[in-house]
């Protein structure tokens, strides 16, 4: 059991990374599909999907009930309305910008969460984890900087998906001891379903053979990703786990390139190098205090 108990400080970290690889993955679907559906559509077959796909997920004996029935129905609300915001703005975003930008400005998410962990959750931090963050940050304003020369919708839709990933890592850390994974996933689902639901019904368009599979291949990454990463927030730190979301920016350079002929400039590939150093560093700094 010795031996194991090592692997206990990076469970979190590498869950982190498998969720955001997955989130990644869903991304490069959405963006595929472009402008052609609307993103409240999207959304819809997304929570209808994740909610096919729970007992999968989730475990084949699990309840409908217990998705459900949270210990405190504000954060099961609370919860909810931020997976109908993420998910919408981030269906618009990733639809509408380069998949590289979209995801730089989607890291203001890990940036608030981790500038935020110390105010909210009384969590102890340190120097480390603060500069880590202002380098991220910086790293940010260098691959945003010359794709916003004009501020546009899909911008802003991005900005509106990072707040809400920030207050969703916040609210689950708060809350893993006491609101199951199950009933966490089903205000995210059953909440994106409803309102996605009622507002796609007056503008639905019938998807094309090709976009059909890109909307499952989407739904069944996001469905997956969600769950894992609620069982990163709640088997690692706060931190650890924020700074893993910085792959996804890798994954975004590398599949806008080979799906969409999207190259990095310069000044971008500066940026994605100073994002992962400063996701990458403190990472590695905490796991080895850790295990040592």
């Amino acid at each position: 059991m010795g031996r194991f108990t090592v692997f206990k400080p990076i469970i979190g970290p590498v869950l982190g990374l498998a969720a955001y690889s997955l989130y990644s993955l869903g991304d490069a679907s959405i963006r595929g599909i472009g402008t052609s559906l609307p993103p409240f559509e999207l959304a819809f077959v997304g929570a209808v999907v994740s909610l096919m796909l729970s007992p999968l997920v989730l475990g084949r004996s699990l309840s409908a009930i217990e998705l459900v029935r949270p210990h405190r129905w504000w954060r099961w609300l609370l919860r909810g309305c931020f997976a109908v915001g993420g998910t919408v703005s981030g269906i618009y975003a990733w639809s509408r910008l380069p998949l590289a930008e979209a995801a730089a400005i989607l890291f203001l998410a890990p940036l608030l969460t981790s500038t935020l962990i110390p105010f909210c959750l009384r969590e102890k931090t340190t120097l480390l984890n603060w500069l880590a963050s202002l380098i991220g940050f910086l790293g940010v304003l260098i691959v945003l900087r010359p794709g916003l020369r004009e501020l546009n919708s899909g911008h802003l839709a991005a900005l509106v998906c990072a707040l809400c990933g920030a207050g969703t890592g916040l609210l689950l850390h708060a809350t893993r001891d006491e609101e199951s994974a199950a009933s966490m996933y089903g205000a995210s689902a059953l909440s994106v379903l409803a309102i996605s639901g009622i507002a796609a019904v007056s503008h639905w368009v019938s998807p094309s053979g090709s976009a059909f599979w890109l909307i499952v291949a989407y739904a069944s990454c996001g469905a997956l990703a969600n769950v894992v990463l609620m069982y990163a927030w709640r088997r690692g730190p706060a931190f650890s786990v924020a700074s893993t979301q910085y792959s996804q920016l890798l994954w975004s350079i590398g599949l806008g390139f080979v799906f969409f002929s999207e190259t990095p400039d310069v000044a971008t590939r500066v940026g994605v190098t100073v994002i992962a150093l400063a996701g990458i560093w403190p990472l590695l700094k905490h796991t080895n205090d850790s295990v040592n």
